[in-house]
């Protein structure tokens, strides 16, 4: 739900000129329109410091390296004086997380509100995220499904054609064949089922009633659950959805993180926003 009624919005801390070092003449000044303009000077300053940004995060699963492409949000000033920021959208590609390898990835997250108590909370429900990775990472996932113990398996390459569907080959001879496969997910596990093999020019349909091959997909935060995986060329798509995301956010915090900005190189450490991350 929304939050409708009146918020005390972090003016209400005392020596809010604490920031004012990292805030631009024009930003400090939009603070006397009281919260709404707190809240979208604050958003702004937030925008400008970290997108076309090459940067590094902190989180309690790992380090996370990106660059953050784009933060939008249909801000309305009305909506924003009782702390409703509507939808908010983060974009960043080139991902290293955990050993693992993205293109692009976008969250969106619906309903954003900050949620009035003594320590703001900022409320997002649902969060919607979508993943993008080529087929390098569909690789390192059959690899690793083969290499479990009690599994001896030949060393298999995967690759998407320019209709987007998905092949899997023999990495020692791609060139004599490869199976087409379709993929559906199933909790945390991606389901692989051959649907035709190809030998040479020679095609064959398989019975539906072949088992699914198994395979493991990253690990994401708890509670976002994957939803969807589709195929386009050279490239696959993860969606996942949390029901609800919240994290409470202090006014010392965010002088932590635009503290954290404002130096260069320095790691952003985020690993309060949640056990899971």
């Amino acid at each position: 739900m929304a939050n409708s009624g009146p918020f005390p919005s972090w003016d209400s801390f005392p020596n809010w000129d604490a920031l004012s070092s990292f805030w631009s003449s024009t930003a400090g000044s939009a603070l006397t329109g009281g919260p709404a303009g707190a809240y979208k000077s604050l958003f702004d300053t937030l925008r400008k410091q970290v997108v076309g940004r090459r940067m590094t995060v902190k989180l309690t699963s790992g380090e996370m390296t990106l660059t953050v492409t784009a933060i939008d949000a249909d801000l309305d000033m009305r909506s924003l004086s009782v702390g409703q920021l509507n939808t908010v959208s983060i974009s960043a590609a080139d991902i290293v997380w955990n050993g693992w390898q993205f293109d692009r990835a976008t969250a969106v997250l619906h309903n954003t509100h900050i949620k009035p108590s003594n320590t703001p909370v900022l409320v997002a429900a649902p969060l919607d995220l979508t993943i993008e990775m080529s087929t390098n990472a569909l690789d390192k996932m059959i690899d690793r499904a083969s290499s479990l113990p009690g599994r001896a398996a030949p060393k298999l390459l995967g690759r998407i054609d320019a209709g987007g569907v998905a092949q899997i080959r023999w990495a020692r001879r791609p060139d004599i064949g490869h199976l087409e496969v379709g993929a559906t997910i199933d909790g945390s596990t991606l389901l692989v089922k051959p649907r035709m093999v190809a030998l040479r020019r020679a095609r064959w349909h398989l019975p539906n009633r072949l088992p699914a091959y198994r395979i493991q997909l990253p690990k994401l935060p708890r509670e976002l659950a994957p939803t969807s995986v589709s195929f386009s060329p050279q490239t696959i798509q993860l969606t996942g959805r949390m029901p609800e995301w919240r994290v409470a956010v202090p006014r010392r915090r965010i002088e932590e993180i635009l503290n954290q900005l404002n130096q260069v190189g320095k790691a952003l450490n985020l690993s309060w926003l949640g056990r899971g991350l």
